[in-house]
């Protein structure tokens, strides 16, 4: 069973470890560690956080990885994170997984989304690539819940690097939440 919107997430989805605190909730489901696009999300996500944050908004993150691959990888002490190593949420929510020939030969889209997290710095890391849950080929994805644990928007990427985590997404949640 894929959810959409105005489905509910089940209690069970992550195991009942969901840290869920009777609000609106951003999930963002993240590609593996070692991704360039993970690297750009390490550097976006602080700021969402803050402000998500300022407007009464949680956000909770996904990972690939096991709770001790997290540990290592995981650079944010203030955001919540929960490990999924299976990936059940992932396909749950209906996150596909791209192929091995769209990394190697990519779109126009993809190349121009490579092009600008490289020219800030991102590159992959073959360290966190290494993880035994990575997946490189786990597309990204968004969800805003609502206090319910309904799903308000999803958003479930359509390449590797289709995760906007920038101030105008940020507007938009914002701006959904408080319709």
């Amino acid at each position: 069973m894929m959810l959409a919107e105005n489905d509910k997430l089940p209690d069970t989805l992550f195991g009942g470890t969901a840290p869920f605190k009777n609000k609106p909730t951003l999930m963002v489901w993240l590609r593996h560690f070692g991704c360039r696009f993970y690297q750009e999300a390490r550097l976006l996500l602080p700021n969402l956080q803050k402000r998500l944050g300022d407007k009464g908004i949680d956000l909770i993150c996904v990972v690939q990885g096991t709770k001790e691959e997290a540990e290592v990888f995981w650079p944010f002490p203030g955001i919540a994170y929960i490990p999924d190593p299976e990936k059940l949420s992932y396909k749950m929510v209906g996150l596909e997984k791209t192929s091995l020939l769209k990394i190697l030969f990519p779109d126009r889209t993809l190349k121009r989304r490579r092009d600008e997290v490289s020219e800030r710095g991102c590159s992959m890391d073959m360290k966190g690539t290494a993880a035994k849950s990575s997946d490189i080929l786990q597309l990204p994805g968004l969800a805003l819940i609502d206090p319910d644990r309904k799903i308000i928007w999803i958003n479930r990427g359509k390449h590797t690097g289709d995760l906007d985590l920038s101030e105008a997404a940020a507007d938009r949640i914002i701006a959904l939440v408080h319709a």
